[in-house]
């Protein structure tokens, strides 16, 4: 009586793929994985992707400044009280992550079109009534002379048309993150430089470009949003402070490739 043969585990693994997969009929077993090496690989980066998209605050930015007492531009949630302070908080924004694949090492990057700060704000009737100096980089916005009584210090502020937050290690379900702050601060110039007068007028609209990238998996395509936020002027008559009170609001689109 022969002994049963007994299979050793590279035998049973060749087994079992050809039971799988299928033989020809020199019994060579059909799949090849020599002759498609990169095939888990292609599946990984071409199927296998974070699906991101953005979801903006439901609440407006109330924006405010009030010179000569303070030449700061301040904002804020609209479910926020006032601040005590000169303080400016950007709208905080969700990136929302639709598939089970986290990305990892992650970059989102804002921008918004460079305009020309210098002849914006020589243009601006509203700002005709102050001290404002241009350099290279910055503008600073203050009391013009003679000061005849208390004022608040000039206040500088940076050009800044491009600019990231910090880097994420993860683009999860949900990840928190913001506008950027100087970024926030150009579109708020821009504001106080083109809102009307009247209550209720609107500024033309600021566009932001968002591009989330990531680098683990390999070879995603980075996930592009545009943002639109426009102001409107938000004072309520018979009241002299602030000078401007304005809200903001944002809508936003998936840009496709």
């Amino acid at each position: 009586m022969l002994a049963p043969k007994v299979i050793g585990k590279s035998e049973k693994r060749s087994q079992s793929l050809a039971s799988v997969m299928g033989s020809n009929a020199s019994g060579r077993s059909a799949y090849r994985p020599a002759e498609s090496p990169l095939w888990p690989e292609f599946a990984y980066a071409n199927l296998l992707q974070p699906e991101i998209d953005i979801e903006l605050p439901t609440q407006k930015t109330i924006m405010s400044w009030d010179p000569p007492n303070s030449f700061f531009l301040n904002s804020r949630a609209e479910n926020k009280l006032p601040p005590e302070r000169d303080y400016a908080d950007a709208p905080v924004i969700v990136f929302e992550n639709k598939s089970s694949i986290i990305g990892q090492d992650a970059s989102i990057a804002w921008e918004i079109s460079q305009y020309d700060v210098k002849s914006l704000v020589e243009s601006s009737a509203r700002l005709k009534n102050y001290d404002v100096t241009f350099t290279q980089d910055s503008i600073l916005i203050g009391p013009r002379s003679p000061i005849a009584m208390p004022t608040g210090l000039p206040t500088r502020y940076n050009k800044i048309f491009r600019q990231n937050v910090p880097p994420l290690a993860f683009l999860g379900k949900r990840v928190e993150s913001w506008i950027p702050a100087g970024l926030w601060t150009q579109a708020m110039i821009y504001f106080l430089a083109t809102l009307p007068e009247q209550p209720g007028g609107q500024s033309p609209p600021v566009i932001f470009t968002v591009t989330a990238k990531w680098n683990i998996p390999e070879n995603g395509k980075p996930a592009r949003f545009k943002v639109t936020a426009i102001a409107a002027n938000a004072n309520t008559p018979g009241l002299e402070t602030p000078k401007l009170s304005a809200s903001v609001s944002l809508s936003a689109e998936k840009l496709k490739d």
